[in-house]
């Protein structure tokens, strides 16, 4: 999902639906603004909402150029939405999975998921699932500029396949592991406290039975 403060609206990617859907929460109305119903490549067209899409995931906005970047699952790449005129254009990778690092179209990605932006660098953050890598799509500037081409993939770094993806100081890359081993770490205290508690309890109990048989 994506939030634009501005305009109150809220935009939702409809994974199974294959649709991009804008929910504007003043009006309380909801509308597809790119793809729906059925799965597609990147050059099938769908009457009514433009061309297809094939299980879109994360989402980013840009106000600044009124554009809403796509990290498209099923289609291998990054889609570019325009919020002005609602065109849809493939800002990197395609089709075919693979791991190239390149510039634009020829560069590949193997079902990407979460996405982000660092404004002040003008870069944007990918998480290459099935690549099991954090990608950087650099020289973001202008739809204009997007659309010409002037992106460069770069390998970033290497991280496991998890969703969720977060840029913290501009520079250090987090994947929700650290979520995961806290979860992890206490279910582990969780577990070793109830363990201890029922030992020291069975024992208490074999204790003061051994002594009140002493007594008797």
């Amino acid at each position: 999902m994506a939030y634009d403060a501005r305009t109150d609206v809220l935009y939702v990617s409809d994974h199974y639906n294959h649709a991009v859907r804008k929910m504007d929460l003043k009006k309380k109305t909801v509308t597809t603004i790119a793809g729906g119903g059925l799965a597609g490549d990147v050059d099938k067209t769908i009457f009514g909402h433009g061309l297809a899409m094939n299980y879109p995931e994360g989402l980013e906005l840009d106000p600044e150029h009124e554009v809403l970047y796509v990290a498209e699952f099923g289609n291998n790449c990054i889609r570019m939405i325009s919020l002005l005129d609602k065109t849809m254009t493939v800002l990197a990778g395609g089709i075919n999975f693979g791991s190239r690092d390149a510039v634009g179209t020829d560069a590949q990605f193997y079902h990407p998921t979460g996405i982000t932006l660092d404004k002040e660098r003008k870069m944007l953050y990918v998480s290459d699932q099935y690549n099991h890598r954090v990608r950087a799509i650099t020289a973001l500037g202008s739809t204009e500029e997007a659309q010409n081409g002037a992106m460069i993939i770069q390998h970033f770094g290497k991280v496991d396949a998890y969703r969720d993806l977060l840029v913290h100081n501009r520079s250090s890359v987090f994947a929700s592991t650290t979520i995961i081993a806290v979860a992890m770490f206490v279910l582990l205290v969780w577990f070793s406290s109830r363990y201890w508690k029922g030992w020291a309890n069975r024992n208490c109990d074999k204790y003061w039975k051994m002594k009140n048989s002493h007594k008797l």
